[in-house]
């Protein structure tokens, strides 16, 4: 008897290191399958469409260029990590003919998954317009001015997508003075020479150089004595102001683009929307 228990408690006893070490291994492996899950990387892509012309380079956070040559899904090399982020932008345009191109949901966090709803566009830059809607204010104590500025500029594409123009827009004043003993009003309206001129980098940006007031029709101003009576008429035109933009653009089809108002006496805001033929 004492035999047979001494060979039970020896397997008893061995069972529990195999049972122990089995189980050791399956942490083990468990803390390397951790380990690898964390370094899954996914593809980043989509599709390009409307390309005609020679090759078009993306890249991917500044790097990992990638040139493209027809239309139809597209896919970077590099991978990117689970929870990294991306960001894929325009690196040169296609030429021959020139084209624009534009990105569509080009940057965000890896979520588990691969990234296949990156657009990219491109046209032809034969002209366009920009339509202008500026509301500018100036206030003060006892004084304040609102200028309306509506119209269409029409601009043409040379061969590098450097665009020109020029035009008139109209512009509406209305003003408010007051003093101790005065109260002046005026209103008038008056035309803005503008004028587009090729950008320092091809058709990613435009230099607009602005008149304001140039050839206007003098502006009526009725101003009422309120401490003696009496109201007297006089005219004046507006000062010139030359206002000049650089705006860099995303030159897509419909793209606004808000900017302080620059000039003297003036605030609020400017709007500019650009279209593309």
């Amino acid at each position: 008897m004492k035999v047979r228990n001494g060979l039970r408690d020896i397997w008893l006893f061995s069972f529990a290191i195999v049972t122990g070490s089995f189980m050791l291994v399956n942490c083990g492996g468990g803390e390397d399958s951790g380990t690898v899950s964390n370094n899954v990387t996914y593809a980043v892509g989509g599709t390009v469409s409307g390309l005609i012309g020679s090759t078009l380079v993306m890249q991917n956070n500044n790097g990992d260029d990638l040139g493209v040559t027809k239309n139809g899904s597209f896919i970077f090399v590099k991978p990117i990590p689970d929870g990294f982020a991306y960001d894929v932008t325009i690196k040169s345009q296609p030429t021959d003919p020139n084209q624009v191109c534009s990105v569509k949901n080009g940057s965000g966090v890896i979520s588990g998954a691969n990234v296949t709803n990156i657009e990219v566009n491109c046209a032809n830059c034969t002209g366009g317009s920009i339509e202008y809607n500026h509301n500018l204010s100036s206030d003060a104590p006892g004084f304040s001015q609102q200028m309306v500025v509506t119209g269409s500029i029409p601009f043409s594409c040379g061969a590098t997508n450097e665009i020109f123009g020029s035009g008139m827009v109209s512009i509406a004043v209305t003003g408010l003075a007051v003093t101790v003993c005065s109260e002046c009003t005026w209103s008038g309206d008056a035309d803005m020479n503008v004028t587009l001129s090729e950008g320092s980098s091809g058709f990613g940006a435009i230099d607009f150089t602005e008149i304001w007031y140039a050839g206007s029709p003098p502006v009526t101003w009725a101003c009422t004595d309120t401490c003696n009576g009496g109201t007297n008429l006089f005219q004046s035109f507006l000062p010139e102001q030359y206002i000049e933009h650089t705006l860099e653009l995303q030159m897509i089809n419909g793209y606004k683009h808000v900017g302080v108002a620059q000039g003297q006496g003036t605030s609020g805001t400017y709007e500019w929307t650009f279209y593309i033929n």
